[in-house]
């Protein structure tokens, strides 16, 4: 007669190391796409920091890009009827002057929307558009910011740091995020499998 009941402890503890192992491997195959894409994301946010960090970029990139925003926002400026000139970084006029300076070039939500969406797993075409839509309105965005924060400037000085800091610079932050939300479900549409006709 045997007793019921009586296989090999080891045996069980195996069967439950392999269904953890298994599930454990499940796992990450489901969440690999994500995965793929956080690490994406922070392997190009770190290349773009490690060249921000670059004296290049302090001493020439840098400067000429704030320069060319100072010259659009004055351009803009006396299309809006200001006599503002530029000259180098700041954007003058009789009624105010403002300098343009980090925190008020875009760059940083530009790159971040820019590396959200070289990191989707979708073909490069959707990729494109995308990229110079997304970018050029960021960047025209900032153009409205500093023209912006030039009239707050004039009539709510108090106000000015509060909107360049408080106000416009997470709002910025989440532009970026949105306008990758909206590609994004825009780009994977096609992939969205339909649920079958039963």
């Amino acid at each position: 007669m045997r007793p019921q009941g009586t296989g090999s402890p080891s045996a069980g503890k195996g069967e439950a190391g392999r269904g953890f192992r298994i599930a454990g491997a499940s796992w990450f195959l489901e969440k690999r796409p994500v995965l793929r894409f956080v690490v994406l994301v922070s392997v190009m946010m770190g290349l773009y920091y490690a060249v921000v960090s670059t004296a290049i970029f302090h001493e020439r990139l840098f400067p000429a890009y704030l320069r060319v925003n100072a010259d659009a926002s004055a351009g803009i400026l006396r299309l809006l009827g200001h006599r503002a000139t530029a000259t180098g970084e700041l954007v003058a006029s009789p009624e105010y002057s403002l300098t343009i300076a980090k925190g008020c070039d875009a760059i940083d939500p530009s790159v971040l929307f820019a590396a959200g969406v070289l990191a989707m797993q979708v073909p490069l075409v959707s990729k494109l558009p995308a990229l110079v839509i997304g970018v050029s309105s960021l960047l025209i965005i900032n153009l409205i910011r500093i023209v912006s924060l030039f009239y707050v400037g004039i009539h709510f000085p108090k106000a000015f740091n509060i909107m360049h800091v408080d106000v416009w610079q997470p709002v910025f932050i989440l532009l970026a995020i949105t306008f990758w939300a909206i590609w994004a479900v825009w780009a994977t549409r096609k992939y969205v499998q339909e649920p079958a006709n039963t």
